[in-house]
């Protein structure tokens, strides 16, 4: 079997569904795998503040990757490594879209959420989903007398599929080399600095670790997790991935529902 050194689990749709507790079989084998001296560590779409509930559930020690790899931490240290957030400028004009296109918007600076009062099903899904999660710290803007402080870490526009394709292309076009944009969701569109992604947030990761890339094993479930592939020895898609990340994985294990990351560690890291 080969030797791998780093275990690196996305959250949503892979080790959770809509909640903010891992399964007791996930947590022993992420334990057990601990115990064999295998790293374990969280790459994400979510704050830092609401992934700590994960990394204390799982006993995750190593620095995690955040929205979408903008951001990478230590949740002990708190020790920063990496944080590239929207240029100010830049950030300014997506605010100013959003409020053309009639989106509802989620800011996320100095690890805030500030959201516009939701008004369509997605949005509402999606902050029933953040008030679990007792480490949320959001605050409802007006976006139309809304002043942006800062550089946020991320922007998120969230409507309806069709809408978010149609604005997903038309700003790759306009903002060309200026911005990311990925999806952790389907009607999520995620925007970012051009170039930050899951699998640069691995890179450095891997490289503070000296780790090398045949070295590492990953668990993801949607689109933003195929960067995070590119950078793995060996990638592992659960089986409510759509087909295009399963196709990128070497591994297709069971759904998040069946415990599919759990069933996945116990095959290529417990067995002897």
């Amino acid at each position: 079997m080969r030797k791998y050194k780093l275990l690196i689990l996305d959250i949503d749709g892979t080790i959770v569904t809509l909640g903010i507790k891992v399964s007791p079989r996930l947590i022993k084998t992420v334990k057990e795998v601990q115990k064999k001296g295998i790293l374990v560590t969280l790459i994400t779409g979510r704050m830092f503040r609401t992934s700590l509930p994960f990394v204390k559930q799982l006993n995750i020690t190593l620095p995690i990757i955040c929205y979408q790899g903008a951001l990478i931490k230590n949740p002990l240290t708190q020790e920063l490594l990496f944080h590239e957030p929207l240029p100010f400028d830049l950030a300014k004009q997506l605010i100013e879209i959003a409020k053309k296109e009639g989106v509802h918007l989620n800011i996320y600076l100095n690890d805030v959420l500030y959201m516009t009062r939701p008004k369509i099903p997605e949005a509402f899904e999606y902050l029933k989903i953040e008030k679990q999660n007792k480490k949320t710290n959001y605050r409802y803007i007006n976006l139309a007398t809304y002043k942006l402080p800062g550089s946020p870490t991320k922007l998120i526009m969230i409507s309806n599929k069709k809408h978010i394709d149609r604005i997903e292309k038309r700003l790759n076009r306009l903002f060309k080399n200026q911005i990311t944009t990925t999806r952790g969701f389907p009607n999520f569109l995620d925007f970012l600095k051009f170039g930050v992604s899951k699998g640069q947030g691995l890179r450095i990761v891997a490289d503070y670790l000296g780790i090398k890339k045949k070295e590492i094993i990953s668990i993801g479930d949607y689109y933003n997790d195929i960067s995070m592939f590119q950078e793995s020895g060996f990638p592992i898609a659960v089986k409510n991935a759509p087909s295009l990340v399963k196709k990128s994985a070497l591994f297709v294990t069971d759904s998040v529902e069946k415990d599919g990351a759990a069933k996945a560690i116990e095959k290529f890291l417990l067995k002897d």
